[in-house]
């Protein structure tokens, strides 16, 4: 008899196990000190209730399978590192496709550039080469900002892949809702998904290490104005260990939110989204502002995978203790999501020196990509202008 909702879900048998609201109608199912076999039993025991399995792969020692029913999914992964299964319950039309091809052909430029930003701000525009866009958050408010670095991109239609958003601070998501008021009805803009991971608002209203932060009217505020202004966008979730196959490019989810929970949130930045694009020969980091409990889970999750080619350093280049996240990525090319007249004083500072030697110590290539838009034309050739651009700060 086929499942006909996530309720119907076999029951995890252990002693260790709690459960987390993820809002807009998601839960998550921790289960600690666990096994892989116990992973692969509880898989056929979903499968053996009327769930249709999709898709399933294995990275490294971690396992990752998604099953559907009619109106739900069900998202299971066992990270080996700790030992734990995750399992996260959702409704189906947040589900991330993780075939997202095009009949258009391949041969459009590609490039990754930056939006520019009015002081140290987070967003990306990567084009792959069947000539869609994926954007990487947007920055402060103004979504004509983006709506102009599109344009100075692209003088026809704009088809926007995927819109990832890493997490709820002013400097990354509000110029999506901008652009999605002022230019989600344009004929000349498309955007085929957004894509981001957050927990239920509640959990992001916080005493931490930032002080006091009440972010949790952020993610709310995300939510009604895309019910508002794009209320027929595919908004879906991330997991961590999905692939989207765009046909030119792939995309990694690397780190949600779901990696820390349940245990306690005392900085939103641990929150942050980190996604992965590889396409043109290159990986391609995007850290968002990842951050010291969300860097230590990722570098135990994945080791010597995060290696990749180009990197955004993970919060403007001002955290202390990463070093090691940046030792497991090893990017040769290096882009700060800083305005040049505060990295001037950044990358001297010797709260991060350690951070900053990592970053320097890999770097053959540094941008510096809020002041202005930064393009980067893909395949990239090293450029080997390190030391030109530190003898300018």
């Amino acid at each position: 008899m086929k499942a006909q909702t996530r309720l119907d879900l076999p029951i995890f048998n252990a002693e260790n196990v709690s459960k987390v609201d993820c809002g807009e109608n998601t839960q998550m199912t921790c289960i600690e000190g666990t096994t892989a076999d116990a992973y692969n039993e509880y898989c056929d025991a979903i499968s053996n209730a009327g769930f249709e399995k999709i898709s399933s792969r294995k990275e490294t020692e971690n396992l990752f399978t998604t099953f559907v029913c009619d109106k739900d999914y069900v998202y299971v992964y066992y990270t080996a590192y700790n030992s734990e299964i995750r399992v996260i319950a959702g409704p189906i039309e947040s589900l991330l496709d993780e075939d997202c091809r095009t009949e258009i052909s391949d041969g459009a430029e590609a490039y990754l550039a930056s939006i520019p930003q009015p002081s140290d701000g987070n967003g990306y525009i990567i084009r792959i080469p069947d000539g869609r866009f994926l954007i990487s958050d947007a920055g402060y408010r103004d979504g004509d900002r983006v709506y102009k670095a599109l344009r100075e991109l692209e003088e026809g239609k704009i088809v926007i892949a995927a819109w990832f958003i890493s997490h709820p601070h002013g400097d990354h998501y509000p110029a999506f809702i901008d652009f999605i008021r002022d230019h989600y009805n344009d004929e000349s803009v498309v955007i085929e998904r957004v894509i981001f991971n957050y927990a239920y608002h509640e959990l992001y209203n916080i005493k931490g290490t930032a002080g006091v932060e009440m972010n949790g009217r952020e993610v709310i505020a995300l939510y009604e104005s895309l019910k508002q202004y794009a209320p027929e966008l595919p908004v879906l979730r991330a997991h961590t260990g999905q692939v989207m196959d765009l046909g030119s490019a792939t995309v990694e989810i690397l780190y949600t939110v779901e990696d820390l929970l349940p245990r306690k949130i005392f900085n939103i930045n641990n929150t942050s989204l980190v996604v992965r694009v590889n396409t043109c020969g290159h990986k391609i980091m995007l850290l968002a502002d990842t951050c010291y409990d969300s860097a230590p889970i990722m570098i135990k999750t994945w080791g010597d995978y995060l290696s990749s080619d180009i990197m955004q350093v993970a919060h403007h280049g001002i955290w202390p203790s990463i070093k090691e996240l940046y030792d497991s990525v090893r990017g040769e090319v290096a882009i700060y999501p800083a305005a040049k007249r505060n990295l001037c004083h950044y990358i001297r500072d010797t709260r991060w020196a350690a951070s900053t030697e990592a970053i320097l110590k890999y770097a053959k290539d540094i941008y510096i990509a809020c002041d202005s838009m930064i393009k980067i034309d893909l395949p990239y050739s090293i450029q080997n202008n390190k030391e030109q651009v530190l003898s300018e700060l």
